[in-house]
């Protein structure tokens, strides 16, 4: 696990590698990376992500989605939002996926 150094979360977003893999997170003032996952951990967070997208219409599992709550930019394992929520945009992208 690495850091970068930041001093606010706006300075934090504007840097272009806190995409990479693993993802960078904001946490209470510090950038801290995420740890590389397991095959295992992999597995479970795509079966349950899985999981919870065949069994409800009102909400939507999403991995890796980065949050942005000002003053925190968590990247959890899995996001669950609601449906309403999510942009149109959004919507198509999970609905072409699903078709697949």
């Amino acid at each position: 696990m690495n850091n970068l150094t930041t001093d606010s979360l706006t300075k934090f977003l504007s840097q272009s590698n806190i995409e990479t893999s693993p993802a960078w997170e904001f946490i209470s003032g510090n950038s801290i990376q995420k740890p590389k996952k397991t095959l295992f951990h992999s597995r479970l967070q795509r079966n349950l992500v899985n999981y919870i997208n065949r069994h409800t219409e009102q909400l939507e599992a999403i991995q890796e989605l980065r949050c942005i709550i000002p003053p925190y930019s968590p990247v959890p394992d899995i996001a669950v939002i609601k449906r309403y929520r999510l942009t149109e945009s959004v919507k198509e992208i999970i609905a072409m996926t699903r078709n697949c």
